[in-house]
């Protein structure tokens, strides 16, 4: 696709491996759609280009959402396990509306079956993971 957007761009039998390295992690639907975009103001199309493209859609989509009021039974929780139960129930929350799909209405069977000792090792695992996850929403932090 690219190729045919960007007819001048050099393209040879090694790029579509390179890219896939580069970009295999994105759903082709949204990759697809950033390339679209960036097509229509791009001679030349680069991975990065297409990731940040990707990031500034996702990024708006998140904005343009509503908060939702938290949940009878997130609310219900106290303490640590209302704090990682909420960080992800939050996280799964921005996903779904990220691939289209209708927001969480229950909790997650991994929220209520964990034991106190699992959600503080999942807290400190969340506090470690915090920064890179906030750079691929392109929130600051």
């Amino acid at each position: 696709m690219v190729k045919a957007i960007c007819p001048a761009q050099a393209i040879d039998e090694y790029t579509p491996d390179t890219w896939h390295d580069l970009l295999g992690d994105l759903d082709l639907g949204v990759a697809l759609a950033a390339i679209k975009e960036l097509g229509q103001t791009h001679r030349f199309i680069a991975p990065a280009d297409i990731q940040a493209e990707v990031a500034r859609r996702r990024r708006e989509l998140l904005a343009n959402t509503t908060t939702a009021a938290e949940p009878e039974w997130l609310a219900a929780l106290e303490g640590d396990q209302h704090t990682v139960a909420y960080l992800q129930w939050r996280r799964e929350r921005q996903d779904r509306i990220l691939r289209g799909e209708p927001e969480p209405t229950e909790p997650p069977r991994r929220i209520v079956k964990r034991d106190l000792t699992e959600l503080e090792a999942e807290v400190k695992k969340i506090a470690r993971d915090k920064g890179a996850k906030r750079d691929d929403l392109g929130e600051s932090a």
